[in-house]
């Protein structure tokens, strides 16, 4: 989740099922977040009570493998896995998914679906999420359900032997903040508002992990949600035209595949920007800055 929001809506120990509005009340993003996502957990629960860890309708050969020529195929049709629907609308050739690793040729593998909840942000697919009447602005984010055909190195051959990725961790990060400066005008305010942090979500994520000597992290404001698309030639990145998102020397910058939640790595690249200049011909409104 790296959408540009004030909270999160629904953890896991939550009991909230929908928000209520009442008249003449502001209406937040979290509480209209809140209304999508508790209808959708319980949603999700309904079907892996019912269905089980995963099942396709009786008959079916969705995502049923086989040898095509030498080929690794999968079948067309839906799939239900821990609750998550997943879609292949047609027969798809394993090599045909975007920067996916190439077949082993040699040992014992095995072939399993993996699916996961993922959100789209403007910069990822903008033909879809950008209005050309706003002139470039986003509004929201959407929502999907991604999948991956995957394999995993196996010691027999049953699922059982398999040595499938580790599980996401439920480690929590303990942040602290330290007290405000104290500000040095006399006529401020006691509830100075330029002393607080900015309403919404504070994003952190592990970079490497280690000892405290070794562990690295990254933070930034907004969730994270700061994104533009980007083309790289050697060491220069241009960037797509954008309103809401700037970058200065000194910025750490992360660049990513549009196939990096399929590829659950845990971040792309991250580089400290180096220089930025507007493109030649660029105007000062929409400028397409190039940074190195």
């Amino acid at each position: 989740m790296t959408g540009d929001m004030t909270s999160v809506p629904l953890r896991a120990k939550d009991r909230w099922t929908s928000a209520r509005m009442q008249q003449g009340r502001v209406l937040l993003d979290t509480d209209w977040n809140l209304d999508l996502d508790g209808p959708a957990r319980d949603a999700r629960q309904l079907a892996a009570d019912a269905i089980g860890p995963a099942g396709v309708p009786i008959g079916s050969t969705a995502f049923q493998v086989s040898l095509v020529g030498g080929a690794l195929q999968v079948g067309a049709g839906t799939m239900w896995v821990d609750g998550l629907l997943a879609r292949n609308p047609a027969d798809l050739s394993y090599a045909d998914q975007p920067q996916i690793s190439p077949l082993p040729t040699t040992g014992t593998w095995v072939v399993y679906l993996d699916v996961f909840p993922e959100e789209v942000q403007a910069a990822e697919d903008p033909a879809e999420l950008l209005d050309p009447a706003l002139d470039g602005i986003d509004t929201t984010t959407r929502t999907r359900v991604g999948w991956r055909v995957r394999v995993a190195a196996a010691e027999t051959p049953t699922c059982g032997g398999a040595t499938f990725p580790a599980a996401l961790s439920t480690g929590l990060l303990d942040v602290v903040r330290n007290a405000a400066p104290v500000n040095p005008d006399p006529c401020a305010p006691p509830d100075d508002p330029r002393t607080q942090l900015p309403d919404g979500l504070l994003r952190i994520e592990v970079l490497d992990a280690g000892t405290e000597a070794t562990a690295r992290f990254g933070w930034s404001y907004a969730n994270g949600s700061d994104a533009v698309a980007a083309t790289v030639a050697g060491t220069a990145v241009t960037l797509a035209p954008s309103r809401s998102v700037t970058f200065q020397p000194g910025d750490l910058a992360e660049v990513s595949t549009l196939a990096r939640r399929e590829d659950r790595v845990d971040h792309g690249p991250l580089f400290t920007v180096a220089t930025v200049t507007p493109q030649a011909g660029a105007t000062s409104s929409r400028s397409v800055p190039r940074a190195r």
